[in-house]
């Protein structure tokens, strides 16, 4: 999961980083060329999560309700907030996508390169949930309740100093980075910022 992330994260970067500047010999498409950066790479790690599923044999079409049932019951603590942390991001971006939408092209290629970037952090606040997820379910099959709190305090915090590390960075050298995909002063301001 986390190399199909990393993966669909590159690449976005690049195909968006070459359609909106038009490198390559294809066309300088602006905002637009973001969009179908973004689409590919969401379709291709759509099709590398189901053909790992459908290899592995984890995706079932007949589900037993009552199993079913008796599994949700015993895992429905730890599902909501996955599913909120999950929707939280979703639902951000795109609430900020209207707002920048109303923004001129280079300030608007500067937003998506600079979120993509952010992506490439929230790799390691992706690790630790996936760390979290595996040795969490051995803890709750295990019924080693103390233990899986435990990990979820440990993991809170580490994920919450990767972040703060992360925006120091970004707030240290936003303008350096900025300086590797732009040239132009204005957009480059606007990325660090």
């Amino acid at each position: 999961v986390t190399k199909i992330s990393f993966i669909s994260i590159l690449l976005n970067v690049v195909i968006s980083y070459i359609l909106i500047f038009g490198y390559l010999g294809m066309p300088k498409l602006g905002i637009e060329g973001a969009a179908i950066g973004t689409l590919v790479a969401s379709l291709s790690s759509t099709i590398l999560y189901f053909f790992i599923l459908f290899k592995q044999n984890l995706i079932i079409f007949k589900i037993n309700l009552k199993i079913f049932i008796v599994i949700f019951n015993k895992i429905k603590k730890y599902i909501f907030p996955s599913l909120v942390s999950g929707i939280t991001l979703p639902f951000g971006l795109t609430v900020l996508t209207i707002v920048i939408s109303h923004f001129k092209d280079f300030e608007i290629a500067s937003f998506t390169l600079a979120h993509r970037a952010d992506l490439f952090w929230f790799m390691g606040i992706n690790a630790f949930s996936s760390t979290y997820n595996i040795l969490g379910n051995q803890a709750l099959g295990a019924k080693k309740e103390h233990e899986l709190n435990l990990l979820y305090k440990f993991t809170l915090s580490a994920g919450s100093v990767w972040a703060l590390m992360i925006f120091v960075i970004s707030l240290i050298f936003g303008k350096e980075i900025g300086e590797l995909f732009f040239s132009n002063p204005e957009t480059i301001d606007n990325f660090a910022f």
